[in-house]
């Protein structure tokens, strides 16, 4: 089996293509922990295996997972697959053209998402439901030569609460985290 790195750039036009589609961003979440068949996938997900074929594929074709195992069963072989990093990162200071576009809308689309969610977390504390979903704003004051650090902890912390994925009382949750210049944040109006 094949090292997992840490973190992988994606430069690749068609990489970008492949992680446009939502439902390919959550499949290829759902291989960086463990090797899984696209039957566990499809499980996880709660989609049908039948509809993630052709994306577990196309995410194997442009690179972005490996098979790393196949094992027999029953008359046929079960393959499983592994993401090749644990987190991925768009060079997006290098792109531009269609690759800049794709990526603009992946954002657009993953943004949507989330606030969907945030949408649907607001209603349940409207109507008096428990809402499993966290909401923070915030602001900070850091040296730029930090946001580093900051990106480190951040994804430790998530790569820490998420070293358990075989167990049966874990839930899937996905998170956005945005930090961005805000220079006047902390002025008085």
């Amino acid at each position: 089996m094949r090292n997992q790195a840490e973190t992988y750039v994606i430069t690749d036009l068609q990489q970008i293509k492949a992680l446009a589609d939502p439902l390919r961003q959550q499949i290829l979440g759902a291989f960086v922990s463990e090797p899984r068949t696209t039957k566990q996938v499809a499980t996880i997900l709660g989609q049908p295996a039948t509809k993630l074929y052709h994306h577990v594929d196309l995410l194997r074709r442009v690179g972005l997972i490996d098979l790393v195992a196949t094992k027999p069963k029953r008359g046929t072989t079960e393959k499983y697959f592994q993401a090749i990093a644990h987190r991925f990162s768009v060079a997006g200071t290098s792109l531009s053209g269609e690759a800049a576009s794709v990526l603009e809308e992946s954002f657009s689309q993953a943004l949507a998402c989330v606030q969907s969610e945030i949408r649907k977390a607001a209603a349940d504390v409207e109507s008096g439901k428990e809402s499993r979903t966290i909401i923070a704003l915030g602001a900070l004051r850091i040296a730029p030569e930090d946001l580093p650090e900051l990106q480190a902890r951040i994804l430790g912390i998530a790569k820490e609460l998420s070293s358990e994925p075989t167990d049966p009382k874990r839930e899937s949750y996905q998170y956005l985290v945005a930090v961005y210049p805000a220079p006047n944040a902390f002025e008085e109006n």
